[in-house]
């Protein structure tokens, strides 16, 4: 999602390469490669892949000299590969960032990172809204090292763009609809509340998650930079 960071998905991989980053300790189903990859091809306005590879990708070796008619020294020119790359940056500071649930009836709070490496990797329930567009991505999960429940969604506005959840047993589930709405930023805490219907992919079961958030936001490098 121009320069704007991307998404991916076994934990610490680096998505774009999107999966460059994980570890295997805490790897999420196969299909959430899937409904990652659905993610990027919906939203290649966002350069949600293509994006955090150019964040993550090493200058090219400009030592070779290019032939330069006009006299002008090539050391007098700038160089764009010589300017230091900076990522989206997911460190969060000391706060009370959370995801709270309520699952037909069960509420649930879920106040560790979803290691997905969307963009970076998480150090908090995260919430990322990358410059280059609109779409909004919320990620938790309930304990350390992806214990479930956990729950990704992303929307435009409110079309479904992507997201999965897991339930305590494991059992993965994608989503079909929702919405994220936004209220509130104050330094790096995003405030909100979210719907989201998730079906699963082995079975006629469904899940219904209403809630609010007290999200980490991912910091970008303005549009276009």
């Amino acid at each position: 999602m121009p320069a704007c960071g991307r998404l991916g998905l076994t934990t610490q991989r680096t998505v774009g390469d999107r999966d460059s980053g994980r570890g295997a300790d805490s790897r999420p189903p196969s299909s959430f490669d899937a409904a990652l990859e659905r993610d990027a091809v919906t939203t290649p306005s966002e350069g949600s892949v293509a994006d955090a590879v150019v964040d993550r990708r090493v200058p090219p070796d400009d030592g070779q000299a290019i032939p330069d008619d006009s006299g002008t020294s090539r050391d007098a020119r700038p160089e764009a590969s010589d300017a230091a790359v900076i990522p989206p940056d997911c460190r969060c500071p000391a706060g009370s960032f959370y995801v709270n649930l309520n699952l037909g009836g069960s509420l649930v709070r879920l106040s560790a990172p979803f290691h997905i490496g969307l963009y970076c990797d998480e150090t908090a329930p995260q919430l990322a809204n990358p410059p280059c567009g609109s779409v909004l991505r919320l990620s938790a999960c309930a304990g350390p090292q992806n214990a479930p429940p956990c729950l990704y969604v992303a929307f435009d506005g409110q079309t479904a763009v992507a997201g999965f959840f897991l339930d305590s047993t494991g059992q993965t589930f994608e989503l079909v609809t929702g919405k994220i709405e936004l209220q509130s930023t104050t330094g790096r805490l995003a405030i909100g509340t979210f719907s989201a219907t998730y079906t699963s992919r082995t079975s006629e079961a469904s899940v219904t998650a209403v809630g609010m958030f007290h999200a980490c936001t991912t910091l970008f490098r303005p549009c276009g930079t």
